[in-house]
């Protein structure tokens, strides 16, 4: 008998010992440095109803989730570490899913998210992924105090109408490709949140998407010399950045619109980028309320390729190589109430074509610069 039970005892440590479970009989803790597994603890309990998974440790194994409800959570913080880089660590197949005060290191993606399903992200770290760092297909996702950091591609990437909220003092951050890319109808909202010191674009949308980014930083992005980017790129989609975002030091402009793309700037400071300060190409729209475009590179704004610019109450100072506005190929500027301020810069309104106008330069304080522009 007694060598039965070291038998069983040996085993046991060879696969993981059971979690162990408190009063509540769908709470249970996984303590990894003592070789238990998340994955067995997965398989105990009511099915039915909702469970809380507490870590312990450093965790090697890559985890599925297919049940739902389930909350994987650090007690009080536990790292979840890939055995190898070539299998997604954390694989989200079910609905209700909260990680909360993890270290996920590692993987191909750190977190994948699919299915439809939906995935809450608290007080983590997603790091050291060799591809994306959260990746989403269809699935919607809400990330809350959590930093996405050092990923071999996107921190974030979005694809067939995945969504992502990010809020809360979130962190995306020297991540090889785009801080945030979405494409093909997806969905992004950022607010009081940092996307800076990515390799290309802070944020990327694409092929339908949309964004809403506000009270936010994006600076510093565009640092891969074979593919630079910009603050806010976005190509046949639509955006809207409101209420104090901050968009500065990015490699190439601060924000371009291309391809009949539309976006809304609302009371933001968009200052010393490597391009231009805002960018609207190929037919985009562009409106701006009562923005800060200031000591830019090249110009503040530009309308390029029959572009439509709309422009309120900004101020656009000091972009010494460029005009403050500049209008070209067919490019059209609508100024409104109140006065928009275009001074210090090479030129305040540059029309570089007769095919390019402004509707009414009485709301146009140029403070004697050169206005080289013509009405409609």
């Amino acid at each position: 008998m007694r060598r039965m039970i070291l038998a069983t005892a040996v085993v046991l440590t060879a696969i993981g010992a059971p979690p162990s479970a408190s009063a509540q009989s769908n709470t249970f803790t996984v303590d990894c440095n003592r070789g238990q597994k998340i994955a067995v603890a997965l398989e105990h309990g009511d099915f039915r109803k909702p469970i809380v998974i507490n870590l312990r440790g450093t965790c090697r194994e890559f985890v599925t989730i297919t049940r739902d409800n389930v909350t994987l959570r650090g007690d009080p913080a536990a790292e979840l570490l890939a055995p190898a880089q070539n299998a997604d660590l954390v694989t989200i197949e079910a609905r209700g899913v909260t990680l909360d005060s993890l270290t996920l290191t590692g993987g191909r993606y750190g977190v994948r998210n699919s299915q439809g399903l939906s995935v809450s992200i608290s007080h983590c770290v997603i790091q050291g992924t060799s591809s994306d760092g959260l990746r989403g297909f269809v699935g919607d996702a809400r990330l809350m105090n959590t930093t996405v950091r050092n990923a071999g591609g996107a921190g974030v990437y979005l694809s067939r109408g995945a969504s992502v909220g990010i809020s809360e003092d979130s962190h995306i951050v020297g991540n090889a490709g785009a801080g945030i890319h979405a494409e093909r109808n997806s969905t992004v909202v950022v607010s009081a949140s940092e996307i800076s010191g990515n390799g290309s674009n802070g944020v990327q949308l694409q092929n339908g998407s949309f964004g809403s980014v506000s009270s936010s930083v994006i600076e510093g992005n565009g640092t891969d010399d074979d593919k630079p980017g910009a603050g806010i790129a976005i190509s046949q989609s639509q955006a809207g950045m409101l209420n104090n975002n901050t968009i500065r030091y990015n490699r190439e402009d601060g924000v371009i619109v291309t391809a009949g793309g539309i976006a809304t700037l609302d009371d933001n400071t968009i200052a010393e980028n490597g391009q231009h300060g805002v960018n609207a190409y190929l037919g985009s729209l562009l409106v701006l309320h009562g923005n800060v475009i200031s000591d830019n590179r090249y110009s503040g704004v530009v309308g390029y390729a029959h572009a439509t610019v709309q422009i309120g109450g900004a101020t656009i100072r000091d972009n010494r190589g460029g005009a403050g506005i500049s209008m070209m190929y067919g490019s059209k500027l609508m100024l409104e109430a109140p006065t928009t301020i275009s001074q210090g810069n090479f030129g305040a309104l540059w029309c570089g074509d007769h095919e390019s106008s402004v509707n009414d330069l009485s709301l146009l304080d140029a403070g004697g610069d050169t206005v080289f522009c013509t009405g409609y």
